[in-house]
């Protein structure tokens, strides 16, 4: 574990939220991102979306990685974010579509 700590107002979730590297990893070993993802251009593509704030598509088109590649790992992220923010504040889940 990389002994990060986030406070609650920063993982209240946000679609423009940007977290710090050590915070990604964090994030990527709750998501359960395999070292064999974390290797790959759209682990790469997902670090340029939630530490840079890159949107996806231009995150994939700068590692040339597909879209959808970067949208599966970026998905598994996204769902530890939730995971916490449900930990943090006692709220269910949003559904997804």
């Amino acid at each position: 574990m990389c002994g990060v700590y986030m406070s609650h107002e920063q993982l209240t979730l946000d679609s423009s939220l940007t977290v710090t590297p050590d915070q990604f990893e964090a994030l990527a070993d709750l998501a359960r991102v395999g070292s064999r993802d974390k290797n790959s251009a759209s682990y790469r593509a997902a670090q340029l979306v939630y530490v840079e704030g890159l949107k996806e598509s231009e995150a994939a088109r700068a590692v040339a990685v597909s879209d959808t590649a970067v949208q599966k790992v970026c998905r598994k992220i996204s769902h530890a974010m939730e995971l916490i923010n449900v930990y943090n504040t006692g709220e269910a889940p949003r559904m997804s579509a």
